[in-house]
């Protein structure tokens, strides 16, 4: 039997001992998106080895702790992309590698085909982009966890598809930097506005990333098997938490030569639609990145100040960028002028930037709370 592939993470002071292990200055310091890189290069398992606090004593606080905090979230992640949680694990002793690759082999073949490539992208553009190669791998089969007992169930048949994307995924993955994760819930917020709707359980990647790289047979596979899975679901309508997704499917699918035949739209234009407001409404929210969204979000917060006069990025970016960084702090000033203590943003992808770059600790901190749409106020509403 051939050995299975396994990347292994190692603080340098266990490296030597571990062949062909990424030394890094402490296990601690592996991010949970470089982990999940790894499966989507072709790694059956991946392995992380502290130093061993208790013998050497860790330089850089408690690294063995923090490496299983980053196992335990990529966990989480592989779980929902269809990877077993046995596949990655921390190794207490050097000597424990020879037992994990053999239980790694017992597991058999992840099914990816690692043909993934990264291109000039770094950092959680990285990162995401590999969650993506993962999500359109036909070899998993993706477990998406809504967590919502009290919504419609999820299923295989839905006239209406709440499309989460992938920026649960990026909460995830930046989940110790926010203090927490708040993708909040799309179905019960549809729900309250009289829009039923399901989460497909085994929803994918709509194949942005491919369509970004200029790969456009790959896209155009990809779409179509996408819309062989809505047809088989019985989809009329999909209702993307993003901007991007909906354009993807609502507009690249078509010009990609597949037809979805179905409504395409966002879920803030689908809860203006149904006629429904924010309430309590919050002092502050951001413009959100497309002309149709800052439409639907006038008529969602209408008591709402609209700070920072243009949006965080263009529909489809993550995070990074000196303009990015320019249009949050025009947003915080804005908002300690205004005197605006809550921020709600239509976008969940400007959500999550503002969250991530005005957080406690960061440069300039302010003590500003940032909801996504679908996030309850601090009452629970």
């Amino acid at each position: 039997m051939t050995e299975p592939a396994v990347a292994v993470f190692a603080c340098h002071r266990t490296a030597g001992a571990l062949p062909h292990a990424v030394a890094l200055p402490c296990a601690g310091r592996v991010a949970p998106g470089a982990l999940i890189e790894a499966f989507a290069a072709g790694a059956a398992g991946v392995a992380v080895a502290p130093c061993g606090e208790a013998e050497h004593g860790c330089r850089f606080d408690h690294g063995a702790a923090r490496a299983e905090r980053a196992v335990a979230t990529a966990r989480r992640i592989l779980g929902r992309l269809g990877l077993a949680a046995e596949r990655i694990a921390v190794l207490p002793s050097a000597g424990e590698l020879a037992g994990f690759r053999t239980a790694t082999a017992r597991l058999g073949p992840t099914g990816v085909l690692a043909d993934w490539a990264p291109g000039d992208v770094a950092g959680l553009d990285r990162w995401m982009a590999a969650i993506a190669a993962l999500s359109m791998e036909e070899g998993l089969t993706p477990r998406r966890e809504d967590g919502r007992p009290q919504a419609a169930p999820r299923g295989t048949s839905a006239e209406t598809v709440l499309w989460e994307g992938c920026t649960p995924f990026a909460e995830l993955l930046l989940e110790e930097a926010l203090g927490g994760t708040r993708s909040g819930d799309g179905l019960r917020e549809l729900a309250n506005a009289g829009v039923r709707a399901r989460v497909l359980a085994d929803e994918r990647c709509c194949g942005a990333p491919l369509l970004a790289a200029g790969r456009a047979e790959e896209f155009a596979a990809v779409a179509a098997r996408n819309a062989e899975r809505l047809r088989a679901a019985g989809t009329r309508r999909i209702i993307a938490r993003c901007a991007a997704c909906a354009r993807v499917l609502g507009h690249d699918y078509e010009a990609a030569g597949v037809r979805l035949d179905v409504e395409v739209t966002t879920l803030a234009r689908a809860l203006a639609k149904a006629g429904a407001r924010c309430a309590p409404a919050p002092p502050g929210r951001l413009i959100d990145c497309t002309a149709e969204g800052e439409e639907a979000a006038r008529r969602l917060l209408p008591q709402s100040k609209a700070l920072g006069g243009k949006p965080l990025h263009p529909p489809g970016g993550w995070l990074g960028g000196a303009a990015q960084r320019q249009a949050v702090d025009a947003v915080l000033a804005q908002a300690a002028r205004k005197r605006v203590d809550t921020v709600v943003a239509t976008c969940p992808r400007c959500a999550l930037a503002l969250r991530l770059l005005a957080r406690p600790g960061s440069w300039r901190p302010r003590a500003l709370r940032v909801r996504g749409l679908a996030e309850p106020a601090e009452d629970g509403r």
